[in-house]
């Protein structure tokens, strides 16, 4: 049970976004009226959680320096630390314990707590630097940030002076869409041109091209639903105006890269006697002993080798 309850507002009497992989389309919540008596929306509750708890942090926290232990992470290079998903475990011997390959990264981070609810109302000044990254693919949106600064305002002071404002609710629904490749074409075709650059794939780039000049906006899903755009971060496909098919991108393309994880752009070894032949069979493969569809399939070229029921 929970020790505090707070009134949240309901659907129609607040600004959100909703979406769903059943549909391809990005709504948008608009308040038909108010939050009745003490109710308020989610983000106004948190920010005035942020407000109280920075007042108090100045007081009892202050900044501190904290080491953080960083998993290593999916879709990414850190995951060939891990070679065939096999996790030795350093605490009982196995390994010894390097941080980044045996066990997580150890990141040193400092905290201004007392800055907290500043920061949560500003976009961060570190997507300018590293850009964002989703399933290991990396995108800069320098354009948006900019786009954002118009339609959202400016900080004028505190830790978040000169960046993006998302004072309410509204702002945050403008972020989310700017920043996502379902939503901004922009940076959907700049994600897939950088996927089949890693994993040399084949007509990535045009599952998103036809709509790299498109925006969707919150003030445009108010208007009516919005069909969002084939994007990196997702493996399913919209692109000419297909419904929502999951997979499609990883079975439909030419990748050169581990069909498991395509976007770390390993590639097996030549020598290994599969090929596409084998991809729909129940064939037994004699260098896996396995029934099960190849895990190979749809990237080795090489002719058929010797298979046995």
């Amino acid at each position: 049970m929970a020790d505090v309850v707070l009134p949240a507002a309901t659907w129609y009497e607040k600004d959100d976004l909703s979406s769903t992989d059943m549909h391809p389309f990005m709504h948008a919540f608009t308040p038909a009226i108010a939050p009745p008596w003490q109710a308020r929306t989610d983000y106004d509750t948190f920010l005035t959680i942020a407000d109280r708890f920075s007042e108090l942090a100045a007081e009892h926290l202050g900044t501190r320096t904290d080491v953080l232990a960083v998993p290593l992470q999916h879709d990414t290079p850190d995951e060939l630390a891990q070679p065939g998903g096999a996790v030795r475990d350093w605490k009982t011997g196995e390994c010894d314990p390097v941080p980044g390959r045996t066990m997580p990264k150890l990141v040193v981070v400092e905290r201004d707590y007392a800055a907290v609810a500043q920061k949560m109302r500003a976009i961060g000044p570190l997507l300018d630097t590293l850009g964002t990254t989703t399933k290991g693919v990396t995108v800069h949106p320098d354009r948006e940030i900019e786009e954002l600064r118009r339609r959202c305002g400016t900080v004028r002071d505190g830790a978040g002076a000169g960046r993006p404002a998302l004072d309410t609710a509204n702002d945050m629904c403008e972020a989310i869409l700017a920043l996502s490749g379902t939503t901004n074409g922009r940076l959907a075709t700049e994600g897939f041109r950088e996927l089949q650059r890693r994993t040399g794939g084949e007509g990535l780039v045009e599952l998103a091209s036809g709509r790299e000049a498109e925006r969707i906006t919150f003030a445009g899903t108010r208007t009516q639903p919005r069909a969002v755009m084939t994007s990196y971060e997702w493996s399913g496909s919209e692109t000419g105006g297909r419904r929502y098919s999951p997979f499609v991108i990883n079975t439909e393309h030419k990748k050169h890269g581990n069909p498991e994880s395509p976007r770390t752009g390993w590639t097996p070894p030549a020598a290994h006697p599969c090929t596409t032949w084998c991809a729909g069979t129940r064939w037994r493969c004699r260098s896996t002993r396995s029934t099960a569809r190849c895990r190979w399939s749809g990237m080795c070229r090489r002719s058929p080798p010797s298979w046995t029921r």
